[in-house]
């Protein structure tokens, strides 16, 4: 939420230097305050939801979820680099035995090898998180936008989080 609200900003400015109709700029500023409240009310959200949670630690495949750990998530990450150790793998595992974890959480459409070994073998569930990766988050046609695909991120992580 922080890099869209600085992404806001930015537009409100970029678009004054174009803009001489004072009341169009009225209206530019007075829209960007709305959604910079409606940002500023998801990323309370997201400390709430993780602060008051049961659990504090979520498995992804890959580490785009990692700024998560700002608002004190622990993630996991199981993306294939250098980086992934067999002693991760092993606690990824544990946690699955011990019923502390019952998701990895992905934000491709196809997830690594590693992942699927532990799904097949654990019989867990994969869930999609939207990262707003591609230029419209992927919501092309629907009626989903950036406020309602982070408040239905904030619900994924809580089938985690409040088990």
């Amino acid at each position: 939420p922080s890099k869209y609200l600085m992404m806001a900003q930015n537009t409100k400015d970029g678009l004054s230097e174009y803009i001489s109709n004072p009341y169009l700029i009225e209206e530019v500023e007075k829209k960007v305050e709305e959604l910079e409240y409606e940002i500023s009310k998801i990323d309370a959200n997201f400390k709430d939801t993780i602060s008051n949670s049961n659990y504090n630690t979520i498995v992804t495949d890959n580490n785009l979820l990692k700024y998560l750990e700002k608002y004190g998530l622990k993630v996991i990450s199981l993306e294939e680099t250098e980086e992934l150790s067999t002693n991760t793998i092993e606690e990824v595992n544990k946690l699955i035995d011990d019923k502390k974890i019952k998701y990895i959480y992905t934000t491709k459409s196809e997830t690594n090898n590693t992942v699927k070994k532990i799904i097949e073998d654990k019989k867990i569930e994969l869930i999609t998180y939207n990262s707003m990766r591609s230029v419209d988050g992927g919501i092309t046609n629907s009626n989903d936008n950036y406020l309602t695909i982070m408040n239905n991120n904030i619900d994924l992580l809580k089938k985690e989080l409040y088990k």
